[in-house]
């Protein structure tokens, strides 16, 4: 059976986004500041799928911003983890299957783009993750991502994520 991609709304933005300075010639230098404008409003695109995706509990939908080309190096709190898709995927579906929800907000995002294929995007929030189980975890967080772009638009090549309690209400 062929494996099948499905693509949200906000994914098809990104790729559609991203489409158009993908099938561009390498920019000028004259261009740069153009294009990286474009590229910086494509990668904040990626973070509105990325926070759609972990809030949706769908590992796979999660799992598919992960590079696929090259294992991540994923660094969350103290854990270090090497990341393919196959891995993340597993690691989600057993942790989303705890859950009741997760809710996330950022307050905070930060992009830049280095070349029309390699960026970072830093992002600040707060999430509110309810376990099944009842109760509630609040925390407060901090994810920088190396990203890059491949033919299917932006994907996770390096990550780490900071968080701690948080007592806001």
């Amino acid at each position: 059976m062929p494996f099948v991609r499905t693509v949200s709304l906000l994914g098809a933005m990104v790729v559609a986004t991203t489409a158009g300075c993908q099938n561009a010639s390498s920019p000028s230098q004259g261009d740069w500041p153009t294009h990286r404008v474009a590229l910086e409003d494509s990668l904040r695109s990626f973070a509105d799928t990325l926070l759609a995706a972990e809030g949706s509990l769908d590992p796979s939908r999660a799992a598919r911003l992960n590079d696929d080309v090259e294992p991540a190096f994923t660094v969350v709190g103290q854990q270090e983890y090497h990341m393919t898709q196959d891995s993340l995927l597993k690691g989600l579906t057993a942790a989303y299957a705890q859950l009741d929800s997760n809710l996330q907000v950022f307050q905070g995002i930060r992009v830049r783009a280095f070349s029309p294929d390699l960026a970072t995007l830093v992002m600040h929030g707060r999430s509110r993750v309810y376990p099944k189980g009842g109760g509630v975890m609040r925390e407060r967080s901090t994810g920088t991502f190396v990203l890059v772009r491949r033919a299917g638009g932006w994907r996770i090549a390096q990550s780490h994520i900071t968080a701690e309690p948080d007592s806001a209400p």
